[in-house]
């Protein structure tokens, strides 16, 4: 007896679902950035915090941003899309709104002895392009 193409479309779905909870999306910036990304975001004694990470994704407008866009991105594998795809996606999601925190967000200024150390008055966080540039994602199993 053949199966039915609804009964193989939903051994398909389940096993797509499946797979979206055995990954993760983890999100970060690596290597000798990773450390002054971690004194930007939290502070220091001498630096402000400025928490680009958090406001794009942990914050209740980022949370709610992404927990929503996770949510369309999951109903997509109703209609045929992978469990890869969907992951993929929103790493790319979450990455973009981690970029556009520390670009476009109005962060406290650097203080003038930094000003004069880096030689530029550009805004925190952008003067280099180091810190957008090294945004990453990856698609891990948990």
């Amino acid at each position: 007896m053949k199966e039915s193409s609804n009964f193989k479309n939903a051994k398909k779905i389940d096993r797509e679902l499946k797979k979206l909870t055995s990954k993760q999306v983890v999100i970060g910036m690596a290597g000798e950035v990773a450390e002054y990304a971690v004194h930007n975001e939290y502070g220091t004694k001498d630096i402000p915090a400025r928490p680009f990470f958090r406001n794009a994704l942990i914050f209740e407008e980022g949370h709610n941003a992404v927990v929503e866009r996770v949510a369309e991105q999951v109903k997509t594998i109703l209609h045929g899309n992978t469990a890869d795809k969907v992951l993929n996606n929103i790493g790319l999601y979450c990455k973009g709104r981690v970029i556009k925190s520390i670009k476009y967000t109005k962060w406290t200024p650097n203080a003038l002895k930094t000003i004069k150390k880096k030689g530029t008055n550009k805004p925190p966080l952008v003067d280099s392009g180091k810190m957008v540039s090294s945004v990453e994602f990856e698609v891990v199993d948990k």
